[in-house]
């Protein structure tokens, strides 16, 4: 940018696609709107056209594996996305705000918007501990999830109250929340209400 306000363009200098950028200012120019990238103080900047927003997070599995790749097929069912389609345990990842629920499952979509590729979202949180906020001496309902991403009462399992679980990812079932615990891999669910 220049002192009277205007861009002009750098010499050689390119981004290659799919760079991760930290935007610090947004400027509009002759209807055109610039991003300042790299540093607040810098004077690097551009079009916002090219941007695309996510968010990065780490993956959460085994170490030394990795979770698999999905695309999403027509009909909505999941296919590998090539053989050894994996992303490493620890790698930090690009994920957009789309998600969908195959078979129970969240999938969340990572690259770019352009790119038929899903992981499931249980593997981009950490567990954490959490204790069970409810009436002492009694229990909060445990859940399962079906293959159309609703919630179903476990009939007869309850966590008790003022115990301490290990608590994965969360979804949303008919506008309530509702935290997987036990595994990672387990389909066990509480209202995420009574987490604290």
């Amino acid at each position: 940018m220049t002192n009277d306000g205007s861009f002009v363009q750098s010499n050689g200098t390119f981004i290659a696609n799919n760079t991760k950028l930290k935007v610090y200012d947004k400027k509009n120019v002759d209807g055109i709107e610039y991003a300042r990238i790299n540093s607040k103080d810098s004077n690097e900047w551009i079009q916002v056209q090219y941007l695309e927003s996510g968010n990065y997070q780490p993956v959460h599995y085994v170490p030394g594996y990795g979770v698999r790749i999905w695309s999403l097929n027509n009909n909505g069912s999941t296919i590998i996305d090539g053989k050894d389609a994996f992303i490493p345990d620890g790698t930090t990842i690009k994920t957009l705000g789309n998600e969908k629920v195959i078979n129970g499952d969240v999938y969340v979509q990572i690259g770019s918007s352009s790119e038929n590729r899903w992981i499931q979202k249980k593997y981009l949180q950490s567990p954490a501990l959490k204790e069970v906020d409810y009436v002492k001496g009694y229990g909060i309902q445990n859940w399962s999830i079906d293959k159309e991403g609703k919630a179903q009462a476990i009939f007869g399992n309850y966590t008790p109250s003022q115990s301490f679980i290990t608590t994965f990812d969360t979804m949303i079932s008919e506008g309530i929340s509702y935290t997987r615990i036990g595994s990672i891999d387990a389909n066990v669910w509480v209202q995420t209400k009574y987490l604290i």
